[in-house]
């Protein structure tokens, strides 16, 4: 879309406005130096991904104070994204804008022939300029992908982590049900015993051998206990992977904020970027 034409010498727009008005309308407001402003109403070619679109103005309406001049675009089909934006302003003059939502700019005048000193500049300010673009586009793509990458690790430590305290949580609910039910079976136990003991006091049978089983029961209930201790430290030394765990959540949790800020300075240098005419 964009010619290589230089621009007349001196010539100037002094872009003031250049916006969305509506959903299908475009405004252009600014004043022209060097040259009449158009008599016939220009044309405004928009660089679509499937080819541009040309829009012609609507009549233009009248100066503000004389010197402002302003135009409208409407498109007759739904509007598309696009990137370029040139105004052709008849007799082979034409001004490339920069994106919508931009203002307060001088833009150069195509079309005029200037110096060739004064074009060797240009064209070698235009091939640093693409040299920048291009080089600040290779950065935006590295950043973009560093980014990225940030962002799958950040997920994969926190799915990692869930895992682990799910694994954990489950592990602790086993082990104290495991403790409850033994130390219960083992009450139980000990509870027959000595209702077994007290019936065979009052028979007096074989009173030797019950107090014997009834030591026995006693070791029995006093390693039950010992087994409950090892089931307690066992359920702190969980309690403790928790708080590690929780630790560690805390920790992805912060670094998840600082690749949010990343992700927002990076979204800043990508706006800055776009927003260079």
């Amino acid at each position: 879309m964009a010619r290589e034409d230089t621009a007349s010498n001196g010539a100037t727009f002094q872009l003031d406005r250049f916006e969305w008005a509506a959903p299908d309308r475009l405004e252009i407001a600014g004043s022209f130096a060097g040259i009449e402003p158009p008599r016939m109403a220009p044309t405004l070619v928009v660089g679509a991904a499937d080819g541009p679109r040309r829009l012609t103005a609507t009549p233009v309406d009248s100066p503000v104070d004389g010197e402002q001049w302003t135009a409208a675009f409407l498109w007759q089909e739904p509007p598309v994204p696009f990137e370029q934006v040139e105004l052709e302003l008849g007799d082979g003059l034409s001004v490339v804008l920069p994106a919508p939502g931009s203002g307060d700019a001088a833009l150069a005048i195509r079309g005029a022939p200037r110096p060739a000193a004064e074009t060797l500049r240009s064209q070698a300010a235009l091939l640093a300029a693409q040299e920048e673009a291009r080089e600040a586009s290779a950065a935006r793509g590295q950043v973009l992908q560093e980014l990225a990458r940030v962002r799958e690790d950040l997920e994969a430590e926190r799915s990692a982590h869930a895992a682990d305290a799910e694994r954990f949580k489950q592990g602790l609910a086993q082990v104290r049900d495991a403790g409850e039910e033994a130390l219960a079976a083992t009450e139980r136990e000990l509870a027959a015993l000595r209702e077994r003991v007290r019936e065979l006091e009052r028979e007096l049978d074989d009173v030797a051998a019950l107090r014997s089983r009834l030591a026995t029961a006693e070791g029995e209930l006093d390693q039950a206990r010992a087994q409950s201790a090892e089931a307690h430290a066992a359920f702190e030394q969980a309690q403790v992977r928790i708080d590690e765990t929780r630790e560690a959540l805390q920790r992805a949790r912060a670094e998840a904020a600082e690749a949010e800020q990343l992700r927002r300075r990076l979204d800043a240098v990508r706006e800055a970027l776009e927003a260079r005419p």
